[in-house]
């Protein structure tokens, strides 16, 4: 049983669970490596500064994220120079065409396919880490000079 699940299970009541909850995130927030969040930044930066895009990916509410994190960074930073950011999980058109005729597993690789180039940066949020679309897209780029980012969940999956 998992931290999360144990903490839902064992709450008495909601103080109990928001308590569990707090601490739960709080240690998980402590025990994040910041040399992985520099490195992050660092990738972000250089992406910016050598006029590169940044595109991002992501399922279910890890797509929201994306949708949310290439907003704030195409809108909400302060930097003189603007970032390129396309969240490739926004367009449902081509998300469901190219679920219907080739298959859920090649939604983002085909946009990559079309959009990327070699010095861009994609940046992949799963929870589990082992979605195989997100898989795919980032196979994809690291065989053809994107670099890449994962952010994920519990243990990372294979990503």
């Amino acid at each position: 049983m998992d931290n999360v699940q144990k903490l839902f299970g064992e709450s008495e009541n909601v103080e109990a669970f928001a308590r569990g909850y707090f601490d739960y995130v709080g240690q998980v927030t402590r025990d994040i490596d910041l040399g992985e969040v520099e490195r992050c930044v660092t990738a972000l930066i250089d992406t910016q500064r050598e006029g590169r895009t940044v595109f991002v990916i992501g399922n279910g509410g890890s797509a929201s994220t994306a949708s949310h994190f290439a907003n704030d960074l195409a809108i909400g930073t302060r930097s003189s120079r603007r970032y390129s950011v396309v969240s490739l999980v926004d367009n449902v058109s081509i998300l469901t065409a190219v679920g219907n005729d080739y298959s859920f597993d090649d939604v983002f690789v085909r946009q990559l396919r079309l959009l990327a180039n070699p010095g861009d940066l994609l940046l992949a949020i799963s929870v589990s880490g082992n979605s195989p679309n997100i898989l795919k897209a980032v196979d994809w780029a690291n065989e053809n000079g994107v670099r890449t980012l994962g952010w994920t969940g519990f243990d990372g999956g294979e990503l």
